[in-house]
């Protein structure tokens, strides 16, 4: 649901946003999310790129 709680979210059968911010943080990341009833939900992620990545 757009703007759910986040209580609704940490589903067994499914990763969710928890699962979302495990990811980003394990790539060395930065994940915020936010959500207001009757809103939406913002998702935002960053992923650092490698030099090596860059440069190529």
């Amino acid at each position: 649901m757009a703007g759910d709680s986040t209580r609704h979210c940490a589903k067994k059968q499914s990763f969710g946003l928890i699962g979302v911010h495990e990811r980003g943080l394990a790539l060395s990341g930065e994940v915020e999310i936010s959500s207001m009833p009757d809103q939406g939900t913002i998702i935002r992620v960053g992923i650092p790129i490698h030099n090596e990545l860059r440069n190529s």
